[in-house]
């Protein structure tokens, strides 16, 4: 056994650069039992992702008679959001929610989520999880020392901002200075004629309210949380205009020593966030950001399907070509997206 952790540990050593964390809470001598699931992540409590990992925790810990003690930390108070998938693999915490295009590092397919409007029916939606393309994400996932046992949506959708008027039409992009998202999906971006810049988030409102720059590309709960209203006049809501999701990772070790009907119980539960997640993100018009916007008086817009199909004829040729250009299993990745 202890022959078999120290290969362990020396292959996911090499994964991550040969360093193990530091200063984090716990310590790999300090791993809880197999009866505990520390659950770290990145949202902050009263989010969509957030509360339905809550809903996870009550499930998990009722139907399972107490016998296994779910702990959510939520908002990085653990570890960073680039920390988090090597913390569970090196076993320092059991599990982590992370959005699929921010492991793009590590499994650049991941970022297949960010091809705008490459998936739009609700029928490949729904079936994602037992998708071809999931089944490939799954397997590189495996090869980085984790165990993906289950997946979310965080959105079908992104928020354009802008002042003078609104970015609803391909033309309206030109000359524009917006900050986008990551260098792939801003190919998309530049190919509408805007120039996209990179930009941490709590740069956003001060570089919109200076005129640094003259938009942004987030997400409606985002923009009204840092009151990006009281900067920017527009809002356009682009239905379909990325498909991005969490995935729902463990570590191995931990999740192959737990009894069978364990498992299935968070499986189950893990079934049921999806669903509600897919449920909540069908009709962006439903979104409650958008009202609040509205109400805080920011003038919104919700793309219909020819204007959301004008973007993409713009939009998704450069991002899907550089995508592409990943290697064979990128291309694999974009031609089972295309056929389920």
């Amino acid at each position: 056994m202890t022959i078999i952790r120290l290969a362990r540990a020396t292959a996911i050593a090499a994964l991550f650069g040969g360093t193990a964390l530091a200063g984090t809470a716990f310590s790999t001598a300090a791993m809880a039992a197999d009866r505990t699931m520390r659950i770290s992540h990145q949202w902050s409590p009263g989010l969509p992702t957030a509360k339905l990992l809550d809903g996870f925790e009550k499930t998990v810990e009722e139907k399972s008679g107490g016998r296994l003690d779910v702990q959510i930390f939520p908002a990085m108070q653990l570890y960073k959001a680039d920390q988090q998938h090597a913390a569970v693999a090196q076993g320092l915490i059991e599990a982590t929610v992370i959005p699929d295009f921010t492991m793009g590092g590590t499994v650049p397919e991941m970022v297949v989520s960010l091809i705008p409007f490459l998936v739009r029916d609700e029928a490949s939606v729904r079936a994602f999880p037992s998708s071809k393309v999931a089944e490939l994400l799954e397997e590189k996932l495996r090869a980085r020392m984790v165990e993906p046992i289950g997946w979310t949506v965080e959105s079908r959708s992104l928020l354009i901002t802008s002042n003078g008027r609104p970015l609803s039409e391909p033309d309206a992009f030109k000359g524009v200075k917006i900050r986008g998202l990551n260098p792939l999906y801003d190919k998309g971006l530049a190919a509408l004629g805007a120039t996209p810049t990179a930009m941490p988030a709590a740069e956003i409102y001060q570089a919109l309210q200076t005129g640094i720059i003259d938009a942004t590309v987030t997400g409606t709960t985002g923009a009204l949380g840092r009151k990006f209203y009281e900067v920017q006049e527009y809002g356009v809501v682009a239905p379909g205009i990325s498909f991005a999701k969490n995935v729902f990772l463990v570590n191995p070790d931990w999740w192959q020593n737990l009894p069978d009907d364990i498992r299935r119980i968070i499986t189950d539960a893990t079934d049921d966030m999806w669903t509600t997640s897919v449920e909540a993100n069908l009709d962006p018009r439903a979104d409650p950001a958008i009202e609040g916007l509205e109400t805080a008086g920011m003038k919104m817009t919700v793309l219909d399907d020819a204007q959301s199909a004008a973007l993409a004829q713009v939009m998704a040729p450069p991002v899907m070509s550089a995508f592409s250009e990943m290697g064979r299993d990128a291309r694999r990745v974009v031609d089972l997206s295309r056929a389920e």
